[in-house]
């Protein structure tokens, strides 16, 4: 609906109102008309194209006339003068969704173009709110163009030949307006296709050989058709591998240590040979044993952890890596490394398995530690008063096969305690062995009968003894005889003020021999033996 006011004056300023005639709808339009300023109607907006097969495409942007037109004419020609609308009514686009972010361009499709490189004039004319047509737009030349490409080729066979690649492919009812082939390469199946071949293979090529393939990464191709029209078809990738028989060079440089919480660490540099996708690990506990593998896939990385046992007899351990190539050669194992344990363990407790004890000295006999790594032995003695243990004696190496201690650092009456520990070269201390308690008496040198002599007296038929007498509280002396080869026995007593005896008691003929012995209020002497005597 519109109204035209033709009666106004120039240079004047109007308000108009519409007011609908039926009252009961209270609805009242307004708009501010200023005479002195003039609206002109802008050019049609540039046409852009879009050349599709069987048809094209049309747009323009609808920001620079500032909604100046609510529909439009467009318009094509063949030879530029004769123009033909397209469009029964004026061409409205809807607008879209209010949310959303407003429309930069309007679109029209033409759909009715005879075929494909027939050239086409197209021209846009607006539409104002008031029904008023703009200047038409700028002519642009467009048609409709082959956008179908052939049907994609099917690679066929890939293989290496010498250490190139070979391909071949086919290509189903191959289209008249076929170009040619080209052959596409990545180092990953979906990467981006480099083309590798230098100019278009020809239509009838069906094998491409591939002189450079990558000998470190991976190989992947794939084959273009190409048409007249630049239209391409690809095919479906296929991977390309290079036969390798050959191991990469044997790892060098392998380094290692252990913590003292059995956490091993091994390290070496990266291998010269440029297909190594990893290495494995492999370890024994003894050199000339079979290497386990640690590494059932293998590591990318030239630094390995494993973590150990420290409570084993075993003091080391040994280790080798291998070099893997991308095709799973195998290196020959670098040399074996051989790490040391941190020692932890103490050895094996030795043991105190007899004694002997005189006046002067204790012996005591030892089973020494049984571990391999033993360096040295201490002997500890305790007395019957103390409450802690004192060193008394180290037995080295060269002195571990030694299977007596002698103690002569005692006197007596006193009691002690010995107890025997072992070291291993890493410091580490066993167990005191079980103690052994042995009683010192007193020293009986100071008692002992010394002096003693028999003599036979042939005419009285008796054997005299003189002895000299001993210091000290003496209470007696025991007198014993052994006749011929018989024992001591207790023979007689004779009181402490004395210092002969005479035996007159001789049964038979033959040796005699005496011994002596006192007895103290506080100990006993040893026995003082004499001489033997001849009886006839």
């Amino acid at each position: 609906l519109r109204v035209v006011d033709k009666n106004f004056e120039k240079d004047e300023q109007y308000l108009y109102a519409i007011i609908p005639y039926d009252r009961s709808r209270m609805d009242t339009g307004f708009v501010f008309v200023d005479t002195r300023l003039t609206t002109e109607i802008p050019k049609a907006p540039e046409l852009e194209k879009n050349e599709m097969e069987n048809q094209i495409e049309l747009r323009w942007s609808i920001q620079s006339i500032q909604n100046a037109f609510t529909a439009y004419w467009i318009e094509r020609s063949e030879d530029g003068r004769n123009w033909k609308r397209l469009n029964n009514i004026p061409y409205l686009q809807a607008t879209q969704n209010p949310n959303q972010e407003p429309d930069e361009y309007i679109y029209y499709t033409d759909t009715t173009i005879a075929r494909n490189y027939l050239p086409y004039k197209y021209r846009l004319i607006g539409i104002t709110p008031f029904a008023e047509l703009s200047e038409p737009s700028d002519v642009i030349e467009a048609m409709g163009r082959d956008r179908s490409g052939p049907q994609p080729p099917i690679i066929t066979s890939i293989k290496d030949v010498n250490g190139k690649i070979e391909l071949e492919w086919q290509l189903e009812n191959p289209p008249s307006d076929l170009k040619g082939f080209m052959i596409g390469r990545s180092s990953s199946i979906g990467g981006q296709y480099e083309p590798i071949t230098p100019q278009m293979l020809g239509t009838s090529a069906r094998k491409y050989t591939d002189s450079n393939p990558d000998p470190i990464d991976e190989n992947y191709y794939v084959v273009f058709a190409i048409d007249t029209a630049g239209n391409a078809s690809v095919s479906m990738p296929a991977y390309g591998f290079l036969i390798d028989s050959i191991p990469p060079a044997k790892p060098i440089g392998l380094t290692g240590n252990i913590d003292t919480l059995g956490v091993v660490t091994l390290r070496w540099p990266l291998g010269q040979d440029p297909d190594i996708t990893g290495y494995r690990v492999y370890f024994a506990n003894a050199a000339d044993h079979e290497f386990s593998n640690l590494t059932p896939y293998p590591i990318q990385d030239t630094v390995f952890v494993d973590t150990i046992s420290l409570n084993t007899l075993t003091k080391e351990i040994f280790y080798q890596i291998a070099a893997v190539d991308r095709n799973f050669n195998h290196s020959v194992r670098s040399d074996i490394l051989r790490l040391v344990k941190p020692d932890i363990v103490p050895p094996v407790t030795p043991l105190i398995s007899d004694y002997l004890v005189t006046d002067t000295a204790v012996i005591l006999k030892i089973i020494p530690s049984s571990s391999d790594d033993v360096a040295e032995h201490i002997l500890f003695r305790k007395g019957e008063k103390q409450t802690g243990w004192t060193p008394i004696l180290t037995l080295n190496n060269s002195s571990l096969n030694q299977t007596e201690i002698f103690d002569n650092n005692v006197t007596g009456p006193n009691y002690y305690l010995y107890a025997l520990q072992s070291v291993d070269s890493s410091g580490n201390k066993s167990e005191l062995s079980p103690s052994v308690g042995v009683r010192v008496r007193q020293n009986l040198k100071v008692f002992q009968i010394e002096g003693l002599n028999a003599s036979y007296d042939n005419q009285k038929k008796v054997v005299s003894l003189t002895w000299k007498k001993p210091q000290g509280d003496l209470k007696y002396y025991v007198i014993y005889r052994k006749v011929n080869a018989g024992k001591f026995e207790n023979f007689a007593s004779v009181d402490p003020d004395k210092s002969s005896f005479s035996d007159s008691e001789l049964i038979y003929q033959g040796e005699y021999q005496y011994g002596i012995k006192g007895v103290f209020s506080s100990n006993e002497s040893q026995i003082s033996i004499s001489s033997p005597v001849l009886v006839k």
